[in-house]
């Protein structure tokens, strides 16, 4: 079983779908979520490979395309993102329209200006800061109090979400077969 959830494609060779494919075709079961794995599983799930979480669904059902919705930059040595994924602004900003914190022009807007940045630039701050050009200073403070407190990183819940299904897996795996239980009359 692999569990593929993120990967390097800027500093190293991403996984291919290839790789995935040959594992599959040896009876490994894939699965993938989160970021590079989401974006694999889309390719390779009429494949066999299976996708889990709101990215993921969002790369199978056509509603993000573009590799850079999960693409994001971090220091190597301390790990520590220094910027933010696309794909985690658009489920933030979704759920704050869903909250009533902002209205869905705001939150067009919002999408149009982070999409505008290249992913290493990508990040709350400086989205922000290009919308509040536009926008009032409320409306911007507003997006910022919600993403600090209650936006959902929907890349690291993907990830948990993944674990337990691993976790799942495995269990089943060490479970006997019903069909070879036998009751206590023997």
């Amino acid at each position: 079983m692999v569990g593929l959830v993120d990967g390097v494609f800027r500093h190293g060779t991403a996984i291919s779908p290839n790789e995935v494919l040959r594992a599959v075709d040896r009876g490994v079961l894939v699965l993938g979520s989160s970021s590079m794995g989401a974006l694999r599983a889309a390719e390779c799930a009429p494949f066999g490979m299976v996708g889990v979480g709101r990215v993921y669904e969002a790369y199978a059902s056509g509603e993000v395309d573009a590799d850079d919705e999960v693409a994001m930059t971090y220091d190597r040595e301390s790990l520590r993102p220094m910027s933010e994924a696309m794909i985690n602004l658009r489920f933030g900003i979704a759920a704050a329209v869903s909250a009533g914190v902002v209205d869905a022009g705001l939150a067009d807007r919002f999408l149009a200006v982070a999409k505008g940045l290249h992913y290493p630039q990508r990040s709350l701050a400086a989205v922000l800061a290009r919308l509040a050009r536009e926008v009032d200073a409320g409306s911007c403070a507003a997006v910022r109090r919600f993403f600090v407190e209650l936006a959902p990183n929907v890349r690291r819940d993907d990830a948990r979400q993944l674990l337990m299904e691993v976790r799942r897996a495995v269990a089943r795996e060490q479970e006997p077969e019903r069909s070879s239980v036998r009751g206590p009359d023997g």
